[in-house]
C-alpha cells in the first residue's frame, strides 16, 4: 500500500468546515484555496433560521475567509458552492425570505451579482446555471433546503417544475425538462403537483453537452423509485436511460455514467410505479414486500453494483463489480477519467474506506480508513428541523431517524478531485468536529 498524506484544513476552534457533495471540485484555478462553508453546530439538521457562512479556507494559512451567509444549505450538499468556467467566480444559494436566489462572487469575495434562481449545478463550457426546486425537495425528504419554499410558492417560478437553465449573463432561463415530462417518460401513475416526485442530484457530462439527473417518487409500499435522466444542454433528446433503486453516479465519459443499482429489473417491475399511492394500500403491500423480501434476496434478484449505463439506450453492464463491496460516491478524475475515486458507508465498527481504482490494471488503491464516531443529537430541534416535510415521509422514514442522516452528526466523505488529480478531498468526522482534509495522489497516479 503506497503511504499518502493526509492533512486538514481549516482551524476546528472556528467552527466546523465542510464543502458538500462528490460531484464538484472546490479548489480555485490556482489551488490555493478552496470553497467551504462554516457552521458552529452539527448536532441537528439546518433549520430556516440558522445561516451558514460561505467562505474560502486559505490552503497554506488554513484561514477560513468569510464571504457571506446562507440560509440555503444542507449538509450532504452544502450550498451547492460550485466554481464557474473560468473558476475564478463561484456562485451559491443564498435564499432570501424564503425566495430562490443565487449569488456570484469572486473568489476574493467580491458581489459580481444575483440570479433569481437557486443554484444545482453550472455548466463547465460556459456561465449556465442550472436550477431545481429545493423546497420541494426538501418536502419530500430529499436534499432540499429549509430556508426556502417551493417554486410554486412564488410568481416568478410557479410556472416551472422540474430543471431549468438560467443564462447568467441575461438572466433569461428555460425550462429543460418538467416534472410532467418525468412523469411521462418515467410512467410515474397518479402523479400531480400534489404529489412528492422531484428532481435531484443534477450533473453535466464532462464537455457540457449532457445534463444528467435523478427523478425520484415515492411507491404505494414505501419504497422510493429512481429514474436516471439525461437531456441534452439545449433542451433535446430527453430520456430515461435506467430505472430502479439506483444511488451515486458519475459521467464515465460523454457517452456513458457509472451508477449505484440493482443487476436486474424484476424488482422495480414487480413493486410497480407512482408517487401519489398512500393510504390502506401502502400497509398491504409493504407487508407483501416483507415477505417476498427474504426470497427475492435469496434469488439474488435483489444485488445491486456500479453499472455502466450508456446514454444511447444500450443494455447497462456491470462496472468491475469485485471491487466493490457495497455504494459509495464515485467520481471519475477530471484529468484523467482511466481513474475512479470512491468512499464506502460505514462498516459495523463505524469506519469508511476511502480508495482510487485504476481501471486500465485494474488495481485498487487504499487511501486510508477514517472512523465516524457516534455523536448525540440534539432532540430538543428535531421538531423544528422537520416542520416543514411531508408528515407521511417522516412517519416512513421516523423522525429521528430522519433528523440525524439530515444533521453534521451523519458524514459521508464525498470525496473530489482536484482538477489535476495531484490531490483529493473529503469531509470527516474522524477527529471529533466536521473538517475537510486532503490527500495527496500524485505518487499513485504518477506510478
Amino acid at each position: 500500500m503506497t503511504q499518502v498524506l493526509v492533512r486538514r484544513l481549516g482551524r476546528s476552534e472556528r467552527g466546523h468546515h465542510f464543502y458538500g457533495f462528490h460531484d464538484v471540485s472546490p479548489w480555485s484555478a490556482d489551488f490555493r484555496s478552496m470553497l467551504a462553508l462554516q457552521v458552529d453546530r452539527i448536532d441537528h439538521p439546518p433549520l430556516a433560521s440558522t445561516a451558514a457562512r460561505v467562505g474560502v479556507i486559505d490552503i497554506e494559512t488554513d484561514e477560513f475567509r468569510v464571504h457571506d451567509e446562507s440560509v440555503g444549505w444542507n449538509f450532504p450538499q452544502g450550498a451547492r458552492q460550485i466554481w464557474l468556467a473560468d473558476r475564478t467566480h463561484y456562485a451559491y444559494n443564498c435564499p432570501i425570505s424564503g425566495v430562490p436566489r443565487s449569488r456570484v462572487r469572486t473568489g476574493g469575495g467580491g458581489l459580481v451579482h444575483e440570479v433569481p434562481w437557486g443554484v444545482a449545478a453550472v455548466s463547465p463550457s460556459d456561465n449556465v446555471l442550472l436550477s431545481i426546486d429545493f423546497g420541494r425537495i426538501h418536502r419530500a425528504g430529499g436534499y432540499g433546503h429549509t430556508g426556502i419554499r417551493p417554486w410554486k410558492d412564488h410568481a416568478a417560478t410557479r410556472h416551472v417544475s422540474g430543471l431549468v437553465r438560467v443564462d447568467m449573463a441575461s438572466g433569461e432561463a428555460t425550462e429543460l425538462v418538467s416534472l410532467d415530462g418525468c412523469r411521462n417518460a418515467a410512467g410515474s401513475r397518479g402523479a400531480a403537483d400534489t404529489a412528492l416526485d422531484y428532481i435531484t442530484h443534477v450533473v453535466p457530462s464532462p464537455s457540457g453537452a449532457w445534463i444528467c439527473f435523478l427523478y425520484r417518487s415515492w411507491l404505494a409500499d414505501g419504497g422510493m423509485d429512481t429514474a436516471l435522466c439525461v437531456v441534452n444542454a439545449t433542451g433535446g433528446e430527453f430520456r430515461v436511460v435506467h430505472r430502479g433503486n439506483l444511488s451515486h453516479f458519475d459521467w464515465r465519459d460523454d457517452e456513458s455514467i457509472v451508477i449505484w443499482g440493482p443487476r436486474r429489473q424484476l424488482v422495480t417491475a414487480l413493486r410497480g410505479r407512482g408517487s401519489s399511492g398512500r393510504g390502506w394500500s401502502t400497509v398491504v403491500l409493504r407487508r407483501l414486500k416483507d415477505v417476498v423480501r427474504p426470497f427475492v434476496r435469496g434469488a439474488g434478484l435483489l444485488a445491486s453494483t456500479f453499472l455502466r449505463v450508456p446514454i444511447d439506450g444500450s443494455p447497462p453492464e456491470p462496472f468491475f463489480s469485485e471491487f466493490f463491496s457495497g455504494d459509495g460516491h464515485p467520481s471519475f478524475c477530471p484529468q484523467d477519467r482511466a481513474w475512479m475515486l470512491c468512499d464506502t458507508y460505514p462498516d459495523p465498527a463505524g469506519n469508511r474506506d476511502l480508495f482510487l481504482l485504476d481501471t486500465r490494471r485494474p488495481t485498487k488503491h487504499m487511501l486510508g480508513v477514517f472512523h465516524e464516531p457516534s455523536l448525540p443529537l440534539d432532540e430538543s430541534l428535531i421538531d423544528e428541523a422537520c416542520r416543514d416535510v411531508d408528515a407521511g415521509i417522516l412517519q416512513l422514514v421516523g423522525k429521528q431517524r430522519y433528523a440525524r442522516s439530515r444533521s453534521g452528526l451523519h458524514c459521508d466523505l464525498h470525496p473530489r478531485w482536484r482538477r489535476d488529480g495531484m490531490e483529493v478531498t473529503f469531509d470527516s468526522l474522524h477527529d471529533g468536529t466536521r473538517q475537510i482534509y486532503t490527500v495527496a495522489t500524485s505518487s499513485i497516479l504518477q506510478d
